[in-house]
């Protein structure tokens, strides 16, 4: 039986709306899990293991995910300390699956403060090939309160392991081998004062991961191995929009980008993803670089390529096709939309377009209503606005 890595793709940005994830309670409910537990996790009938284990098994099963009151995890510092858990994208798995999903516990053991560590696989058996298919493995921590073990979030863990310091109404929790800039830090707490003020509202207290690479961010988020660890580019991020967290995996005390999804979240995700996204980009910038620096790019890949497609938006969610896999689609143009807004309207014309709705429909009625853009001349407004670049 051959091993192959099962590549789904995978959220960076974790909206995700109630249906959704009601929608996956309701087929894992249905198809549920096998459980193995690997021959060489030879203390699993310990005591303090097979209650953690039996613990982990349960929530699995239960269907029951996301809640603030779960009364399988600790929520001593997290709203919603199961959330990263929805990069796993189960009803994705299951629904390509017909065998049910196997999640094999590969080992536990004690570590820092009272704390347990459990790693467990999810993989799955592809009938035709009889390849196994490994799509995640991921760590979770458990510890006794109250006379009973609660499951706790891989990064409440690291909160009482890394170096802390806080720069404003900024928590960093500082990787081991990262070099910490205290001047990144300021600029980032002076860039939260400055979008506090654009949105109209009191500043935003986070908390915020800093590593050097991508991978070293997502095995704190909680994964030994996802898809993403695979990619060549490993700098980026992510935003727990429900926990209030950043994880930052661009050696950067500063992560702007990052910040603008924690103000647009309070819209509730009422918004579509190339506002979402294009927003952030305008404001933040991406991957270290700001909006013109994109913008650039995209010009001059439009000037090779002039009679690329860009009027089916549903395409294009996807990396400018330039070789250098920098900038996606809708972040650029994306962004380029909410620069034209806020030159037309200032900031009420952006927060006008966060409430537009998440559908394709909904983004062209906003270009509509805002800038005269009409879905059938969408391809070419573009392409003519980039070339005065």
């Amino acid at each position: 039986m051959k091993i192959t890595i099962f590549l789904f793709s995978s959220i960076l940005f974790f909206a995700h709306c109630t249906s959704e994830i009601e929608q996956k309670q309701e087929i894992i409910q249905e198809k549920g899990f096998i459980f193995h537990i690997n021959k060489t996790v030879e203390n699993a009938e310990g005591k303090n293991e097979k209650e953690i284990i039996q613990l982990w098994g349960d929530y699995l099963s239960s269907g029951s995910y996301f809640s603030s009151n779960s009364s399988y995890w600790s929520h001593e510092d997290m709203m919603i300390p199961d959330y990263f858990l929805l990069q796993l994208n189960m009803r994705k798995i299951l629904e390509k699956n017909e065998k049910k999903i196997q999640n094999t516990i590969l080992g536990i053991y004690p570590v820092e403060n009272d704390h347990y560590e459990l790693k467990s696989m999810f993989t799955s058996v592809t009938d035709s090939t009889e390849q196994i298919n490994l799509h995640y493995i991921v760590s979770i921590f458990a510890k006794k309160i109250d006379g009973s073990f609660k499951l706790v979030n891989s990064s409440s863990y690291y909160k009482n392991i890394w170096e802390r310091k806080s720069v404003g109404n900024i928590n960093y929790y500082i990787h081991p081998v990262h070099n910490f800039n205290e001047g990144e830090a300021k600029r980032m707490n002076e860039f939260n004062l400055e979008l506090a003020n654009k949105f109209e509202s009191e500043p935003l207290t986070f908390d915020y991961f800093v590593s050097n690479t991508g991978r070293e961010i997502i095995k704190v988020w909680g994964y030994d191995f996802m898809p993403r660890m695979l990619q060549p580019v490993q700098t980026g991020g992510m935003a727990d929009l429900y926990n209030m967290i950043i994880y930052a995996g661009n050696n950067s005390a500063y992560y702007p980008h990052e910040v603008v999804h924690l103000y647009t979240s309070k819209y509730k995700k009422t918004y579509h993803k190339w506002i979402d996204e294009g927003l952030a980009t305008f404001l933040g910038g991406s991957t270290g670089y700001d909006l013109d620096w994109h913008l650039q790019k995209l010009k001059i890949f439009l000037e090779k390529e002039p009679d690329y497609d860009l009027s089916d938006i549903s395409k294009l969610a996807i990396d400018i096709p330039n070789g250098e896999h920098m900038t996606d689609f809708r972040y650029v143009i994306g962004g380029f939309i909410c620069k034209k807004i806020h030159e037309k309207e200032g900031m009420k014309g952006i927060f006008e377009a966060l409430q537009y709705g998440k559908t394709d429909e909904a983004f062209f009625r906003l270009l509509k209503e805002k800038l005269n853009i009409h879905k059938n001349n969408f391809d070419t407004y573009i392409k003519e606005e980039i070339k005065k670049i």
